[in-house]
């Protein structure tokens, strides 16, 4: 197959309301949750993790609990985001790439790192290889559509834990995807496409066909 491990990450955050931190630091929100699965050589999901994570200025509001399920109780006595990057950095195989859909929790993360200032040098390199996965779909796609993934599951014809918005869940699914996209030798735009289809129902899959080695 290949001979790279990933780990697929995916992050759940909260609002900063205080302006003059906004303002003087570029960062509008703090991770609350991280949740990360790790893809051996073979294409297998082998380990997973998951960390909640006590945020230091963020508020955990009443959009953000509907929305990740996460209850104060959770992040209350949970480890402040420095513990909790350098237990996912000492979690994370040698050599490893790391993945997320899109590069927003990458970004994420650099800036909270710069924003409480921490150094942690054997991160930088995962930073230096991220891969974005929802940028190789839509290359895939041969679009310049940022297809959501919950829009490139079922294009992809993945079955998928529809508990979204739980970082470890989320985690895991972008892994199925990765790993098929990994399989496949290319996926091309159909004819067929409708855009509206997809987005709004979840329920049409016009591309199925075009991935044939998915199990």
């Amino acid at each position: 197959m290949n001979n790279n491990k990933y780990v697929v990450i995916d992050l759940e955050m909260c609002k900063i309301y205080d302006e003059k931190i906004i303002k003087e630091n570029d960062i509008k929100n703090e991770i609350i949750e991280f949740g990360a699965v790790i893809i051996d050589e073979n294409l297998n999901i082998t380990d997973s993790f998951k960390r909640y994570v006590h945020p230091q200025y963020g508020i955990l509001d009443n959009h953000i609990k509907n929305l990740t399920g996460i209850k104060y109780e959770d992040i209350k006595s949970a480890s402040m985001f420095e513990t909790v990057l350098n237990e996912f950095n000492d979690w994370i195989p040698n050599n490893s790439i790391i993945v997320s859909w899109s590069e927003n929790d990458k970004i994420q993360i650099e800036k909270e790192m710069n924003f409480k200032n921490i150094k942690l040098e054997s991160f930088n390199n995962y930073l230096e290889t991220w891969e974005d996965s929802q940028q190789e779909f839509s290359n895939k796609m041969n679009a310049n559509k940022n297809y959501n993934l919950t829009e490139a599951l079922v294009i992809a014809d993945i079955k998928y834990d529809e508990h979204i918005h739980d970082a470890l869940i989320d985690a895991r699914n972008t892994a199925l995807l990765f790993i098929k996209m990994k399989i496949e030798n290319e996926l091309t735009l159909s004819k067929d496409y409708n855009d509206d289809t997809v987005t709004q129902t979840y329920t049409y899959n016009p591309f199925a066909s075009f991935f044939v080695n998915n199990r």
